[in-house]
């Protein structure tokens, strides 16, 4: 959706009398459903610049906005207690709003570091995964400025338009795992370490403005995700359960073979010229001849 000069006006106008994205599509006669699809984006999307409708809608709330801080800074120098008020609170949100475009940039940073590796050598990373680097690169953006699933998924059908809903979905998915989990569906490992990922992101915002106890909880979230505080289940080798068992045999026949003709054999053992008692013991090995067993009776000395 392309807007005229007159129309991004118009739009800022509306947006900072507070009327919703909706709203103004249809004061301003235009598709309500494309309208509110492209409002949803965040500041840090890669198309959120001039000529884009939310950046227009945006800028014109916080012209609005800007226009109320100056009356309520002027009167809180006045001495009005109320303005005054208003003030501290809105230097805190806007601290809190810092922090929160800091740890935005960080988490941009780690992935940016895996996306230099497939700079690097992109035939050899992206075999990994059925997408191309600017799809990569596309989706890595959106998911570390803290799109939703649902927002990606839409952008990439805006910008590769062959693509149908579950192809852009697993085109997602795959990215999201080859960041963390190295991949159709999102691993349940990927999600553990994608959460604990955030929770550490909300300790940083709650440290840093003053909340030592939500930090806290987010530290011991962020842990039990990690499964810091579980035992670790034994482990069995895997030897111990790749046991085969072993079997023996005193038949030549289990292994295939032709039994000898145990009357030649015997013939044979008694032309060799050796003590009787050898050649008993060899008819014996061979199970030609018994062996005797006797019951011997205990004797008490």
């Amino acid at each position: 959706m392309e807007l005229s000069a007159d129309q991004i006006k118009t739009v800022e106008i509306l947006a900072g009398n507070q009327f919703s994205p909706g709203q103004i599509a249809m004061i301003m006669n235009l598709s309500r459903e494309e309208f509110v699809r492209l409002c949803d984006i965040n500041e840090l999307d890669p198309d959120y610049k001039a000529g884009h409708v939310k950046y227009h809608y945006d800028r014109g709330i916080l012209i609005a906005k800007a226009e109320v801080d100056k009356g309520t800074l002027k009167r809180a120098k006045d001495g009005n207690q109320t303005s005054i008020q208003q003030f501290k609170k809105d230097v805190w949100q806007q601290k809190i709003e810092q922090e929160k475009q800091k740890i935005i940039v960080q988490s941009s940073r780690k992935m940016i570091t895996n996306v230099e590796k497939i700079n690097d050598s992109p035939d050899n990373m992206l075999a990994l995964i059925d997408a191309d680097f600017e799809q990569v690169e596309f989706i890595r953006e959106l998911f570390a400025n803290y799109s939703s699933k649902t927002q990606i998924i839409d952008r990439i059908r805006q910008k590769w338009s062959t693509l149908r809903p579950y192809e852009a979905e697993r085109l997602f998915n795959e990215v999201v795992n080859f960041y963390y989990v190295n991949n159709n569906e999102v691993k349940t490992e990927a999600w553990k370490n994608i959460y604990a990922e955030r929770l550490d992101n909300l300790f940083l915002l709650c440290f840093n403005t003053n909340d030592f106890e939500t930090a806290r909880r987010c530290l011991i979230d962020a842990a039990n995700l990690r499964g810091v505080n579980k035992e670790k289940p034994q482990q069995i080798p895997v030897e111990i359960l790749d046991r085969r068992p072993i079997l023996y045999s005193i038949k030549i026949t289990d292994l295939g073979l032709t039994a000898a003709n145990r009357n030649e054999l015997a013939a044979e053992i008694d032309n060799y010229e050796i003590p009787e008692k050898d050649k008993l013991r060899l008819r014996r090995d061979a199970m030609i001849e018994d062996i005797i067993f006797e019951m011997a009776e205990n004797v008490q000395e």
